[in-house]
């Protein structure tokens, strides 16, 4: 085999199976930090069968968030992203990363923003009746018990069960669980709550939005300047038109005589000119 064979069949290795599905934006406002826009992707994997076998044997889904700062690269498979395994032989599903969901930062809404995407790719999929394999949950994630309770409330709001034991070893199930497991009976027994339903836009629909706003803006921007012109000078009106834009929080000064010139431009909305300044 040549060298560039050898080179071919590395780089076909190191593709990556996923397929990038859609792209959306996430905006962090959590507390008094100031917003933050993530990137977020969803991507999406088809394993077929061996041999001569063609049936769709494993399925991959995953959302990830960009990470902020300076740590690079700004994805990986592991921290701000939430996956799925789905194995349509056994009809189960697994939720991943395995070992741990990890968000950086915690406590800013992407973790619900990426479980629910995961959980509307599921029931989209209609895979409600397929078993969900239980995933781990470890002390070594929280060092709190307010850090605990975060974490199980964000498994508990989607319908996940939490089974394990307490801080004292004690077995137990829901918000005391420590370490232990979390699952459900069915996907069909996952829900996505309202308030995390629409927590990720569309980025098209996204810069659509930031085009239309633009555009109104420069509109405003117009009419704004047109009324400034059309309040400037020494009319018996001027101060009137003048208090009219003071009362909608648009106070102008009055121009001295260099801006004369401008008493000459149409008001806006109207072809007359305007009345000529007394002195």
């Amino acid at each position: 085999m040549s060298d560039f064979d050898d080179l071919l069949t590395v780089a076909n290795s190191l593709e990556s199976p996923y397929v990038l599905d859609e792209l959306y934006l996430f905006e962090s406002n959590r507390g008094k930090k100031p917003n933050i826009l993530h990137i977020v992707g969803t991507e999406h994997c088809k394993v077929p069968g061996t041999g001569s076998d063609t049936s769709l044997r494993y399925e991959l889904f995953r959302a990830r968030a960009e990470k902020k700062g300076n740590r690079l690269p700004p994805f990986d498979p592991w921290e701000n992203s939430i996956s799925v395994a789905v194995c349509h032989r056994t009809m189960t599903v697994r939720f991943g990363p395995v070992g741990r969901i990890q968000m950086n930062p915690e406590g800013m809404g992407i973790g619900p923003a990426l479980m629910a995407k995961v959980i509307d790719w599921l029931h989209e999929s209609g895979l409600h009746s397929y078993n969900i394999a239980a995933g781990g949950l470890s002390s070594s994630t929280v060092q709190t018990d307010e850090a605990r309770i975060q974490r199980n409330l964000f498994y508990m709001n989607f319908g996940f069960e939490l089974v394990g034991s307490d801080k004292h070893k004690v077995p137990t199930v829901g918000i005391e669980v420590l370490n232990g497991n979390f699952s459900a009976p069915t996907v069909g027994d996952l829900v996505v709550p309202a308030r995390y339903a629409k927590l990720l836009r569309k980025s098209a629909d996204f810069y659509s939005d930031v085009t239309t706003e633009r555009a109104e803006f420069q509109k405003l921007k117009h009419v704004v300047s047109g009324d400034r012109i059309w309040a400037r000078g020494h009319s018996v009106f001027a101060p009137i038109k003048r208090f009219v834009l003071w009362m909608m929080d648009c106070p102008i000064q009055p121009p001295d005589k260099t801006y004369t010139s401008d008493l000459k431009r149409p008001r806006p909305g109207s072809d007359l000119p305007l009345s000529k300044s007394r002195h």
